[in-house]
């Protein structure tokens, strides 16, 4: 789906407003990320607006708010705390994405249905403190 977007709640003032520029710079598979809680009504804002551009939204982490967009992705530490067939039946037919920086992170996201893997990190980032460290090119 080309460039995906992470709109994070912390970072950004605006989160509308970063949807709205960058739909309309051609994106079409935004993440949210609220690592603070996420608003549910600006979550139902944001799905509309990707909606009408044919694109895609998925929800960090909150399974909850994932039923109002159209996906969830989850970390590891996250993954761990939850019963991947229970979750996969939650989330009823929605997109799920898993963040992975091993092959066998990867493997294991695809045994349990995963749609897209987010490998990484490629470089280091001062955007996610936790991101891990860079795995580079190989």
């Amino acid at each position: 789906m080309g460039i995906y977007v992470i709109v994070d709640a912390e970072l950004t003032p605006s989160p509308l407003s970063l949807v709205d520029d960058v739909l309309g710079a051609g994106v079409r598979l935004i993440q949210y990320r609220a690592k603070r809680g996420t608003d549910r009504a600006l979550v139902r804002q944001m799905h509309e607006r990707v909606r009408h551009f044919g694109a895609l939204l998925v929800i960090n982490d909150d399974v909850e708010a994932a039923l109002d967009a159209d996906g969830l992705h989850v970390g590891q530490e996250d993954l761990a705390s939850l019963e991947p067939a229970a979750m996969r039946a939650r989330l009823a037919g929605r997109v799920l994405g898993v963040s992975c920086s091993t092959a066998a992170e990867a493997r294991a996201a695809a045994h349990i249905g995963a749609d897209y893997l987010g490998v990484g990190p490629y470089n280091t980032t001062a955007s996610k403190l936790d991101a891990g460290p860079a795995i580079g090119v190989a």
